[in-house]
Order: structure tokens, then C-alpha cells, then sequence
């Protein structure tokens, strides 16, 4: 309260009253009953001016009290949920200074809450108040520097995952010896999935894989069907990207180093032989950085990236630039192996009446020579590769294609031609016609051979040993001496003379310093 008589309209009136005393004391009429009336009349006029100044003095310290708790409430009403932010919106309080424990009026804190995009203008209205005499300021958490506090909203805006920022904000009265009026604490929370990456991976994966000698080397569904887990520190499942099955290699080191690879052909051979093919797994920098990893592995171990058999990733599983990590596996070639598996065949019936069996019930394919070209008729014709699955690819209508040999299921008689290194073509679809070249040159009688074989070739290394298609022709290729392939067919010509097959359509005949094994 302000005191009666010292401001406003009561000093006013406190001064007629004295000015009136003196003129009545000076005239000597302050003693008669006429100035002791005017006296009485000029009081109580003061008496009415000192109480209406200090009604209008408690309205205004009313009026203010009103307008801090407007203020507090309002700023509670706001706080009273938590402010979400996820994948759809943008927290961008970063995009606004906040100076944390220095103080700010209300026109900076609307601008606060418009950058952190809340409140309605309704409410700051009330917010806003005498600008003179409410003041807000940020109180969050521990005594922080002003940098300090950004960092950690600049922190909170990118970490995402459900991390919370309360946000404490003090308001005082300054023309009352600061006088703390209330707080409120507003709740952040940033519910963007932001990945966390990796620092440390397991693979577990398959091998070795047993096979039979005899068994396709080819099969994408055993070459191509790549089982392996890739789990991180905490246990999570961890997927690559891309995944890229190799070729089969002479060795583990090869395989990592592209160095020799095996010459397997279609067909494994050889008991006892092992090949290695590597598998590469490409993955999301954000999810796995493996240059990262693999860098605090070798400095500290903080760090690793390793294998089930309990090896560790050297620098030649590592390509940092592609961010991929390889692996090798083996294939080790035996025999009574069922179904691909690192158990025997423990069945009653031996491996060959399964495969009896099996060939019972879907049939053989019993390829012949079949050199020519073939014609596709008026509609596109689907391709199938050697196990007799459905391509993605096709050859065009009214299209001509070069054949070698051709195939028939001995079940269901279903004829088909060669027409690319593992496609073939339904010879319903197409039309045949023998190569006018063909004649006594040309191979027939193709039969496969069962097992592991070579065809080694006498040196010296600069002696070339010419090569033959099918049809007879030479070939413009050759190979060198002091060489060994692998074969799996073998055919004669027109004269006697043996050939064997060393590539698709690659047959070298048996002569001098040619030795089948």
C-alpha cells in the first residue's frame, strides 16, 4: 500500500487544507465558528481524496498480482503435456538462442515458444503481462554455462529415441526484490528413430558345407543361398545391405586376396578336395561403420568384429571404403553326404537307391549332340536354367539362337536345346535345324563321366594344343602345356577320335602329350 498524502490526488488535497489553516490564522478567523467549519468541511474532502487514492493504490497491487499468477497459469497450462517431437516433425528450438540463467522478458519468451512450437496465442497473451515487471529465465538442471546448456539441446535435437529436455523456467518480479513468482518445467521429447551404430559384430555362419563328388557345383540354391546371422554387442540382429557370393578359390587367402581361383567346372570332384568361396556383406554406414569398428579394434580393442569359429577380422575381411566385411567358407568334397548337409547318410538305402529314388519320381535329363540353331516362333520363349527352374529371362519372338545339345526328361519327356552357358529353351517353342557344316567331324555320342577327372597336357609351356566345338570346328582358342583341367564329358567324332569337354563349348582331342586321368 502507498501511504495517504504523499502521491496522487491526497497530496493535493492535503495541501488546500494547510493553505486554508493559514489564511483563517492569519485573519484570526481560525478561532470563530465560521473558519472552525470551513477547517471541518476541507478535512473531510481530504479524508474522501486519501481514500479513493488509496483504493486506486490496492486495485493496482492487485491488478499486478493477477497478472503473475495469469502468467504462471498459463505457462503451466502449456507445460501440462509433454512436447513430442518424431519422424514427422522438426524440433527446431536449436534454431533459437537460449542463454541459460540469464533472464528474458516476455516478448523473448513468445518467441521462445513460438520456436519451440507451443502454446496457443490465447495463452500467451497472458503471458505477456507488464513488461516491466515479469521476467523469465531458464533454471534447467545444474548450474550450466550458456554453452553448456546449447550443447545439450543441440544434443537432444539429434540423439532422437525417446531422449527427454526439460526445460525450467523461472519467473520473477524485478520491481520487487526479484521476487520468485513461480516455475515451470517443460518437457521435451524427441521420439525420431535415429540408428544407433554398431561398435561390435559376430558372424555366425555355415561352414564347412559338405558335398558329394558329383554334386553341382552350379546349384544356386547351394552356391547362392548364403546362411549366416550377424549379431551386434547388445545381441540385436544386424542386416546387411547386399550380400555377394563369390567364386571358388584354391585357397582361404586366395579367396580374400582374388588370388587363384579353383577350376571346379560344373560338377564337384574329388574326394577329400576343399574349395572356398567368399561371401561379402555390404552394410549401412549409419548402422555398422566398419572402418570405425575395425580401427578401434586394432588400436584398443574396444572394439571387434569376429567370426564363429572365433577368428577375428584381419585387414583382409575389411574393405573400408565399400564399408563391407568378407567371409570365407568351405566346401569339402566326399561321399554318402545327404542333402548337402555335414552328416553322412544314415538312411537304410544307400545313396544310390535314393538317388534311384529321386530319379523315379522326377525324372533324368539325358542330353545329346545337337548342333544347330534354333528358331523361336512367334511369341517370346522363356528360358530355364539347369535344374530346370524358371529364368527372368526370355529370347525374343522370331529370334535365331546357336545350339549345341539338346535334353529330354526321362520322366516326363520334355525336350529342350541349349542356348546359353546354364539357359535352355522348351523345344516346343522353337524350331530346329542341324548345322549344314555338320559331318563326319562333328562330336556325338556325349556321355558324362562319373567322378573326378583331368585331362593333363605334356610341355613344353609354349606349346599350344588346339581346341574343338562341338561341331567339329577348331576353336580360336588353345590351351598352354604343362597344364591340368577338369573335364565331365567326353565324345568321339565321325573318324574314332576322343575329345573331352573342358569348357561350355571347348573339347580337346586325345592325342600325343594329351593324357585322360
Amino acid at each position: 500500500m502507498i501511504a495517504a498524502g504523499t502521491t496522487g490526488s491526497s497530496s493535493v488535497a492535503d495541501g488546500i487544507l494547510s493553505i486554508a489553516k493559514e489564511a483563517l490564522s492569519k485573519f484570526g478567523l481560525d478561532k470563530t465558528d465560521l473558519g472552525q467549519k470551513v477547517i471541518s468541511s476541507i478535512s473531510k474532502l481530504v479524508d474522501i481524496a486519501n481514500k479513493a487514492q488509496s483504493d486506486i493504490d490496492a486495485n493496482k497491487e492487485e491488478a499486478k498480482e493477477d497478472t503473475s499468477k495469469k502468467a504462471v497459469a498459463a505457462l503451466k497450462k502449456m507445460a501440462s503435456e509433454k512436447i513430442v517431437y518424431d519422424n514427422d516433425s522438426t524440433f527446431n528450438l536449436n534454431g533459437f538462442t537460449l542463454n541459460y540463467g540469464e533472464p528474458m522478458d516476455s516478448s523473448t519468451l513468445n518467441t521462445f515458444l513460438n520456436a519451440a512450437n507451443i502454446g496457443t496465442h490465447d495463452l500467451r497473451a497472458d503471458l505477456i503481462g507488464d513488461k516491466k515487471v515479469l521476467r523469465y529465465q531458464v533454471v534447467t538442471g545444474d548450474n550450466l554455462s550458456s554453452q553448456d546448456f546449447s550443447t545439450l539441446v543441440n544434443k537432444f535435437s539429434t540423439l532422437g529415441n525417446g531422449i527427454t529436455l526439460p526445460i525450467t523456467l523461472k519467473i520473477t518480479d524485478p520491481s520487487n526484490d526479484n521476487a520468485n513468482l513461480g516455475s515451470v518445467t517443460f518437457n521435451f521429447v524427441n521420439n525420431k528413430e535415429v540408428a544407433v551404430p554398431s561398435t561390435s559384430l559376430t558372424i555366425d555362419f555355415d561352414s564347412p558345407i559338405h558335398v558329394n563328388s558329383g554334386d553341382s557345383a552350379i546349384d544356386p540354391t547351394l552356391v547362392k543361398n548364403v546362411d549366416f546371422t550377424v549379431t551386434n554387442e547388445k545381441g540385436e540382429t544386424v542386416k546387411p545391405t547386399h550380400v555377394t557370393p563369390g567364386e571358388y578359390y584354391t585357397s582361404k587367402d586366395a579367396a580374400l586376396k582374388n588370388g587363384q581361383k579353383a577350376n571346379v567346372g560344373q560338377y564337384f570332384a574329388g574326394d577329400g578336395l576343399t574349395y572356398y568361396q567368399p561371401i561379402t556383406l555390404e552394410f549401412d554406414k549409419d548402422a555398422v561403420n566398419v572402418a570405425s569398428i575395425f580401427s578401434n579394434m586394432i588400436k584398443d580393442g574396444s572394439q571387434v568384429i569376429k567370426f564363429s569359429n572365433g577368428d577375428e577380422a584381419r585387414s583382409q575381411n575389411i574393405n573400408r571404403d565399400a564399408n563391407t566385411i568378407t567371409y570365407v567358407r568351405e566346401f569339402q568334397v566326399g561321399s554318402g553326404f545327404d542333402n548337402n548337409t555335414d552328416k553322412p547318410d544314415t538312411d537304410n538305402n544307400n545313396n544310390e537307391d535314393n538317388n534311384n529314388d529321386a530319379n523315379l519320381e522326377n525324372g533324368v535329363w539325358v542330353e545329346d549332340n545337337a548342333t544347330g540353331k534354333v528358331t523361336v516362333g512367334n511369341s517370346v520363349a522363356s528360358l530355364y536354367d539347369d535344374n530346370n527352374n524358371l529364368t527372368n529371362r526370355a529370347v525374343a519372338a522370331n529370334s535365331a539362337w546357336a545350339t549345341d545339345k539338346s535334353r529330354v526328361n526321362s520322366k516326363t519327356g520334355l525336350k529342350q536345346y541349349h542356348v546359353s552357358t546354364h539357359e535352355w529353351v522348351n523345344a516346343d517353342d522353337v524350331t530346329f535345324s542341324g548345322d549344314e557344316n555338320n559331318g563326319s567331324n562333328a562330336l556325338g555320342t556325349i556321355a558324362n563321366l562319373s567322378g573326378h577327372h583331368t585331362v593333363d597336357l605334356d610341355g613344353p609351356s609354349g606349346f599350344v594344343y588346339a581346341l574343338f566345338s562341338s561341331d567339329g570346328k577348331r576353336s580360336n582358342r588353345g590351351l598352354a602345356g604343362n597344364t591340368s583341367w577338369y573335364t565331365d564329358k567326353s565324345a568321339t567324332d565321325g573318324e574314332g577320335n576322343t575329345y573331352y569337354r573342358v569348357s561350355t563349348d571347348e573339347w580337346i582331342r586325345v592325342s600325343s602329350g594329351v593324357t585322360f586321368k
